[in-house]
C-alpha cells in the first residue's frame, strides 16, 4: 500500500509539472528560439549530438495533426505549440526555410464552428 500511495504522488506531480506554462529552473537560459517564440515550450535545446543531421541535398516534408479543443481562448493551444516547435526543431537542426515544407491538417475541434466563421470571414 505504501509503494502504491508514492507511485500515485509520483505521478500526480508530473501530470502537475506538465501542466506549467513556465521552465523548469534548470532549463532557463538553454532555451533558444530560432523561429517562433509564442509559447515557452516552443523553444529547443542546442545540443551537439544530433541524431538526424541536416542533408543538404533533400526538402524536409513536415505534416502536423492539429486537431485539439481549444479550452481557454486566451492561450495556444498545445497542439499549435508543437507545430511552433517543430518548426523550430528543424530551423535549430540547420534547415533552411526555403527547404522545409510544412502542412498542418485542421480538423475536428480545432476547426471554427459556423458562427465563428462566418464572423471572422464574411
Amino acid at each position: 500500500m505504501k509503494k502504491l500511495s508514492i507511485l500515485s504522488l509520483i505521478i500526480i506531480f508530473q501530470f502537475y509539472g506538465f501542466a506549467q506554462d513556465s521552465l523548469p529552473p534548470y532549463l532557463e537560459g538553454k532555451i533558444n528560439y530560432p523561429a517562433f517564440k509564442l509559447h515557452t515550450f516552443m523553444g529547443v535545446i542546442d545540443t551537439d549530438d544530433t541524431v538526424l543531421k541536416y542533408n543538404p541535398a533533400i526538402d524536409y516534408k513536415v505534416v502536423v495533426d492539429v486537431y485539439d479543443k481549444i479550452k481557454d481562448s486566451t492561450k495556444l493551444a498545445s497542439t499549435w505549440r508543437e507545430v511552433g516547435r517543430t518548426y523550430n526543431l528543424n530551423i535549430a537542426n540547420g534547415v533552411p526555410k526555403d527547404k522545409l515544407k510544412m502542412v498542418v491538417v485542421v480538423h475536428g475541434y480545432a476547426v471554427l464552428n459556423d458562427d465563428a466563421y462566418e464572423k471572422i470571414w464574411c
